[in-house]
C-alpha cells in the first residue's frame, strides 16, 4: 500500500508539473481571438499588411470578429480604414464601426470623425455619418428613410413603385431643409454601383437629387474622398462621371 506521505509527496509533485505547464504556455504570444490584451501584446500594428488581413479574414470566416477582445484589431481598422485588407478594407472597416457602437467605446469618436471627414469608400462615408448622428442624438428622421427605401424599391425588376409614388419620394429627400443628410444619401448611392451606366436607374435618380444642392458642396465632398490603392481606380471613376454629370469642373 501507498503511505499517505508518498501520496502527498505525489500529489505536490503533479502541482509543481502543472504550474510548470502553465508557466511555458503563458509565455507564449496569445492569439487574435483570446483575452483582450492579446492583440496588444503581439502589437498588431507591427505585423505585416498580409498578417493583419489573414487575422481579420479569420475572425469573420469564424464569426469572431464582434467581440471586446478584438478591440486592437478594431482601432487598427478605424485608423487606417482597412487599408491592410485591400478589397475587403470597407467591409472590415465597417464592421468594426459597428463594434465601437455595440461596445460603447466612445474614445474612438475622433477616428470615425476623420473617417467622415475624409472617406475611402463610399459606404464608410455614409455608415460614419450615421454614427456620429446618433452620437449627437439626431437620427435621419423615419419618414426620409422611408422616403429613400421607397427610390430604392423603384429600382428593381418588377417593381411595384409608381411614378407619381416615386416622384413624391423624391421631393421628401429633397425638400428636406437638412442638407448635409440629403447630401451624404444621395452621394453614396450615386456612388454605390461602381460603373454610372445609363441603365443604373438608382444611381441616377440619386445625382438628380445632388444636382439641386449647392455644387460647390458637392463637389467638395467628391474631393475629399480618399480612395485605397486597390480600389482607387474604381471608385475614382464613379466620382469623376457624378462630377461630369453635374457639370462642375474641378
Amino acid at each position: 500500500m501507498i503511505s499517505s506521505v508518498a501520496r502527498k509527496k505525489s500529489v505536490v509533485k503533479n502541482i509543481c508539473a502543472i504550474a510548470g505547464l502553465c508557466a511555458v504556455l503563458c509565455s507564449f504570444p496569445m492569439c487574435a481571438n483570446s483575452a483582450e490584451g492579446a492583440m496588444d501584446a503581439v502589437d498588431f500594428a507591427t505585423l505585416t499588411d498580409e498578417e493583419k488581413n489573414d487575422i481579420v479574414t479569420g475572425l469573420f470566416q469564424r464569426q469572431e470578429f464582434d467581440r471586446p477582445q478584438n478591440r486592437a484589431i478594431c482601432r487598427e481598422l478605424l485608423q487606417t480604414q482597412g487599408r491592410f485588407s485591400f478589397a475587403n478594407g470597407a467591409l472590415f472597416t465597417e464592421a468594426a464601426i459597428d463594434l465601437v457602437e455595440k461596445q460603447a467605446w466612445f474614445e474612438y469618436d475622433a477616428l470615425i470623425a476623420e473617417i467622415y471627414k475624409f472617406p475611402s469608400d463610399p459606404r464608410l462615408y455614409k455608415r460614419a455619418f450615421l454614427y456620429l448622428r446618433t452620437r449627437a442624438a439626431k437620427s435621419v428622421p423615419v419618414d426620409f428613410i422611408g422616403a429613400w427605401d421607397t427610390i430604392e424599391d423603384s429600382c428593381v425588376d418588377k417593381t411595384k413603385v409608381d411614378e407619381k409614388t416615386l416622384e413624391k419620394a423624391c421631393q421628401r429627400i429633397s425638400g428636406d431643409t437638412d442638407k448635409e443628410m440629403v447630401l451624404v444619401y444621395a452621394l453614396s448611392a450615386a456612388a454605390s454601383g461602381g460603373t454610372l451606366e445609363p441603365t443604373d436607374r438608382c444611381q441616377w435618380i440619386a445625382i438628380d437629387i445632388l444636382k439641386a444642392l449647392d455644387r460647390r458642396l458637392v463637389v467638395s465632398r467628391l474631393k475629399s474622398f480618399q480612395p485605397h490603392p486597390d480600389t482607387a481606380r474604381s471608385i475614382s471613376q464613379v466620382l469623376d462621371r457624378i462630377r461630369d454629370s453635374l457639370s462642375v469642373t474641378q
